[in-house]
């Protein structure tokens, strides 16, 4: 038999989460992304500067109430408190200044299914291309002048976070690249391996 709580405690009353703790994006936030990139999925929080992609369940537990105090206390939802989350679901982009900057490398072939804008399609040769030199003219690769910033090259096998300025940059560290050259079954070169 569960047992009704003695005290209810207001949202007042409750420390609020540590600032590191994720929390729900804001629509602002998420007018953003959707202004960015089009159509961004659901479940979507924040953690500082880091846009996370979490399940269903993760809103459940954040907005449920919970019991203190072997069942006595009980304390309001949308807060992830007593429990101490850090992190949450698996990073998909960065903002900066309040607005989209860049999709995370990990995301990127998952997310350039999902989303409309801000991807440009590219042939294989391509993408190993950009994996071997890491930066490109944009005329290489036939992004449009207009286009600056976090962007995404996809072929039909993969996809590619870069950021195009003067040149089109591919943002991935030097072991993601390897990872990404292994992958495809690319050449590599012993400066690759270090």
């Amino acid at each position: 038999m569960t047992r009704k709580p003695e005290f209810y405690k207001s949202p007042d009353e409750v420390k609020p989460d540590i600032q590191s703790s994720p929390q729900p994006i804001s629509q602002e936030i998420m007018n953003s992304l959707n202004d960015r990139w089009g159509s961004m999925p659901d479940n979507l929080w924040m953690r500082g500067k880091k846009i996370l992609w979490a399940n269903s369940q993760a809103e459940e537990i954040w907005s449920s109430e919970r019991r203190l105090r072997n069942g006595r206390t009980s304390i309001p939802g949308k807060r992830w408190r007593p429990l101490n989350v850090l992190h949450l679901g698996r990073e998909i982009a960065r903002v900066r200044r309040g607005k989209p900057e860049r999709i995370s490398g990990k995301a990127t072939l998952e997310l350039s299914s999902l989303i409309s804008k801000g991807i440009t399609k590219v042939t294989e040769d391509t993408i190993d291309s950009i994996l071997h030199s890491q930066s490109l003219e944009l005329e290489d690769i036939g992004i449009s002048e207009n286009i600056r910033g976090g962007h995404i090259v996809m072929s039909d096998t993969d996809a590619l976070p870069v950021w195009v300025g003067g040149k089109v940059t591919i943002m991935l560290n030097e072991k993601e690249i390897l990872i990404k050259k292994k992958q495809r079954n690319l050449e590599i070169h012993s400066e690759d391996k270090s």
